[in-house]
């Protein structure tokens, strides 16, 4: 699967089912007394796909190099109260998450169309005098990176998305979706904003002065204005977020008395 930036060798799907797990106040989703409430929790998956060998084994080899391998995984809550008139801006809540796994805008609205579909027939299929519904809806998600002909295991792996290559999740989590839940606003919208461009080539040379790494395909990369240095997305976020000061030249990346105002 490709698209105009040349992107191959990952693949994509998802699954839709009721979790009223989700309802219960562990979980606490901010749910309007009185209302319809459409929960959609996003379970990703992050998954190395192994090129198959044609090696036969012996029955009792418990050899499984061949089997596809979990690499991590996150979750993504929205809520949102709503009623027939209106519509599931559901897209608009995780679109930004979802393009950080470098899906298509093709491939994000076909999600959200499967499962705001799925939600709306669960709705109709409850009994029309219930109150203070809650529709919870889990969107398991499944991103792929397919190991390539002649590609070794350890290079594909190395290249993989997943969650801990990404920017943290509870970026796109607002506070209003969730009880309990309280993140500096104004910090988070920084973060949110800090410019991220993805590495496509071969050509991007530089060391993340925080991890120490090179860049691979794949991977988005962030400058900051003060010195133009170039790190790691995935973490330049977590730093700023408990360290106001560059972390190459200690120059100030925000103020930190604004960001953390409430």
């Amino acid at each position: 699967m490709a698209d105009l930036l040349g992107r191959v060798g990952f693949e994509y799907n998802h699954h839709l089912y009721l979790d009223y797990g989700l309802c219960s106040e562990e979980h606490g989703y901010r749910l309007d007394a009185g209302s319809c409430s459409f929960i959609f929790e996003i379970r990703t998956n992050f998954i190395l796909k192994k090129k198959k060998t044609t090696t036969i084994h012996d029955e009792d080899d418990d050899d499984d190099e061949d089997d596809d391998e979990i690499l991590d995984s996150e979750k993504l809550g929205v809520c949102i109260t709503n009623d027939e008139k209106e519509s599931l801006p559901l897209a608009f809540f995780v679109c930004y998450r979802l393009g950080d796994y470098w899906m298509t805008k093709e491939e994000i609205r076909a999600l959200e169309s499967d499962a705001v579909s799925f939600a709306r027939q669960m709705k109709a299929a409850a009994h029309p005098q219930l109150t203070n519904l809650v529709i919870p809806v889990v969107v398991g998600i499944n991103v792929c990176t397919v190991q390539q002909e002649g590609e070794t295991i350890e290079n594909a792996r190395g290249r993989a998305i997943r969650s801990k290559h990404l920017v943290p999740v509870y970026l796109w989590e607002l506070d209003c979706f969730r009880l309990n839940q309280f993140r500096p606003v104004r910090l988070m919208s920084f973060l949110r904003q800090l410019p991220r461009i993805r590495v496509i080539n071969n050509e991007e040379d530089f060391v993340c002065s925080i991890c120490s790494e090179r860049p691979w395909f794949g991977v988005q990369k962030t400058s900051l204005p003060c010195c133009e240095e170039t790190f790691h997305s995935h973490c330049l976020v977590p730093w700023l977020e408990h360290n106001h000061l560059c972390p190459s030249c200690a120059s100030p990346a925000y103020d930190p008395d604004y960001m953390h105002f409430l």
